[in-house]
């Protein structure tokens, strides 16, 4: 004789009682309609909070536009740089576009490349 626990059998019950899931848009998303759809697609999801999280690196490195070049470092800037551009184009091609994804790493890019010409201009004979 087997025994399921309360909490398993409910979750049971709720996943076969969910209603059918609906495209919401032409690039074939699907999510469950209404409030708990919502939920579901948006801001309970690692979609929204790992981008948005990950704005706290690009803040970092706006706010490390005021220390001077020859504190920064060269492998440092080089990840954040093509991790933006990495990330930035993997976040068009994916469907659903995600598109605070795709800003948060143009963002990174941006700061990253500016960082490594903070650097090279302040060591010339880098290359």
């Amino acid at each position: 004789m087997s025994f399921t626990p309360s909490w398993v059998q409910h979750d049971l019950w709720v996943l076969a009682h969910l209603p059918p899931l609906q495209p919401l848009n032409h690039e074939d998303t699907y999510c469950i309609v209404g409030i708990r759809g919502f939920l579901s697609c948006s801001i309970i999801t690692v979609h929204f909070w790992a981008p948005t999280f990950k704005w706290g690196i690009s803040i970092a490195n706006i706010a490390d536009f005021a220390k001077p070049p020859e504190k920064l470092s060269y492998p440092q800037q080089v990840a954040v740089t093509c991790t933006g551009v990495i990330w930035s184009r993997y976040s068009t091609v994916i469907t659903p576009k995600n598109w605070n994804l795709f800003s948060v790493n143009v963002a990174m890019a941006g700061t990253g490349l500016y960082q490594l010409s903070r650097k090279i201009r302040y060591v010339p004979s880098f290359f």
